[in-house]
C-alpha cells in the first residue's frame, strides 16, 4: 500500500510540476513517515516473536509520533499558496 502511495504522489508530482521549499520540507516529513512506519514494522515483527517491549511509555510516545510527522506534513501542502 505504502508503494502504491508513493508512486502516486510521484506520479501527481510529475503531471503537475510542483515545485517551491514547502514540497522539500513535505519530502523530507515523508521520510521520516516512512522511516516510523519500518520501525513500526520492525516492532509488530518482534510482537509475533513473542519478544517482549523494552518500555510501554516508550511504546505509547512511539505510537503519538507518528502525529508529530502527519501535522507538519498538511501544515506545508495547505500554506503552499499563503
Amino acid at each position: 500500500m505504502a508503494i502504491l502511495a508513493i508512486s502516486f504522489g510521484i506520479w501527481l508530482w510529475k503531471a503537475f510540476g510542483f515545485s517551491g521549499a514547502w514540497l522539500h520540507y513535505k519530502l523530507a516529513f515523508i521520510v521520516l513517515l516512512i522511516i516510523y512506519h519500518l520501525i513500526s514494522g520492525k516492532l509488530l515483527l518482534n510482537t509475533i516473536k513473542n519478544k517482549p517491549f523494552k518500555n510501554n511509555v516508550a511504546l505509547r510516545l512511539f505510537n503519538e509520533s507518528s502525529l508529530l510527522i502527519v501535522i507538519p506534513i498538511i501544515y506545508f501542502v495547505v500554506s503552499k499558496n499563503a
